[in-house]
């Protein structure tokens, strides 16, 4: 994994990352992103050039993805700390998770991420 430092206000695996923080991100990067580091260290963006496929999946090494340890997507704590995290508040006590994962879908779609 490559370590990089962010440009612009970016979502990375579940995380939105505000400009100037540091992540270690295993995909491939974009504009976004500026790789940090000496000279031993390589880009992944040709990691897949031959057309083979592979695991293009986003793997963030940052202990602020959940204060839990619990990386499951679909759980509920997950997706509090997510819309807390875009909206600045925390979700209703009475949200389901179904109504949090189409509110957090249309706030990245608003900020572009």
């Amino acid at each position: 994994m490559s370590r990089y430092k962010v440009l612009k206000k970016s979502f990375i695996a579940g995380r939105l990352l505000e400009v100037g923080e540091e992540v270690e991100y295993s995909g491939i990067a974009g504009s976004n992103l500026e790789l940090i580091g000496g000279g031993d260290a390589k880009s992944d963006t040709g990691a897949l050039g031959d057309g083979a496929g592979g695991d293009a999946g986003e793997v963030v090494t940052n202990n602020a993805i959940s204060g839990s340890g619990d990386t499951v997507e679909s759980s509920l704590e997950y997706l509090r700390e997510q819309y807390t995290q875009l909206f600045g508040k925390a979700p209703h006590h009475n949200m389901g998770a179904d109504k949090m994962r189409t509110a957090i879908d249309e706030r990245r779609k608003e900020l572009a991420i």
